[in-house]
């Protein structure tokens, strides 16, 4: 038998909507449980190494606001955000990260919210009762386990809970065309003086442009770039 576990809201997925999904119930009294495949928090902003923070601003005004925007400013405070000079709206878009002060951080306001967490447990089938999400499978390190809510939040970036309960899924816009697949890489070992010489003479997405449109790189690489020195 697995071991059955209780609570009032149970999230699937650690990344970044899972965690303001897990904030946000717990802050309101909640007991809540943070179910994570992967060995950090944080998604497609840490271990997918997305490189920034989308825009928060419209161009005009700071448009996003609440734990997003709190995650932002905590991200400013403790290194793990690197925002534009200049100030004004733009120093909310495009938000460079530094992906491992931000597991630090999702980890301490996690940690602080007092909801419970897992990590490398994957969720293999929701339990449908009544036409109704009863329980979520997990199997990990510990074993197969079931976890118990009256409430589930699908945070696994696929809809995976959502599909294999049943539920209606979309895939792709109205004509099912899919968002193109984006490699993101880190490039180490070069100090901080010799990325600025290079930059200076050429911004690294030229370079990489080049590359492409010469056949030394396959595919289309044109799209934004952020370099740190951290």
């Amino acid at each position: 038998m697995p071991a059955v576990h209780e609570f009032d809201v149970v999230v699937a997925g650690g990344g970044p909507a899972g965690i303001a999904a897990t904030l946000s119930a717990a802050r309101s009294g909640a007991k809540v449980a943070l179910i994570e495949a992967t060995g950090a928090f944080g998604g497609m902003a840490t271990t997918g190494m997305v490189p920034a923070f989308c825009p928060y601003s419209n161009g005009e005004e700071v448009v996003i606001r609440g734990i997003g925007f709190e995650i932002l400013e905590k991200a400013r405070e403790c290194g793990a955000a690197i925002s534009k000079s200049g100030g004004g709206v733009k120093e909310h878009d495009w938000v460079r990260i530094n992906a491992e002060k931000l597991k630090l951080l999702f980890d301490r306001m996690l940690v602080e919210s007092g909801a419970e967490l897992r990590l490398f447990t994957q969720v293999t089938e929701p339990r449908v009762e009544a036409d109704r999400i009863a329980a979520l499978e997990t199997w990990s390190k510990s074993g197969r386990e079931e976890w118990r809510a009256p409430l589930f939040v699908d945070c696994t970036g696929d809809a995976d809970v959502a599909a294999r309960a049943g539920c209606p899924c979309d895939q792709g816009d109205a004509k099912g065309r899919m968002q193109p697949s984006t490699l993101c890489f880190v490039v180490a070992g070069l100090r901080g003086e010799e990325v600025s010489g290079v930059l200076r003479h050429q911004p690294f997405g030229e370079i990489v442009k080049e590359a492409s449109l010469a056949g030394d790189l396959s595919g289309r690489l044109d799209h934004h770039h952020c370099v740190s020195e951290a």
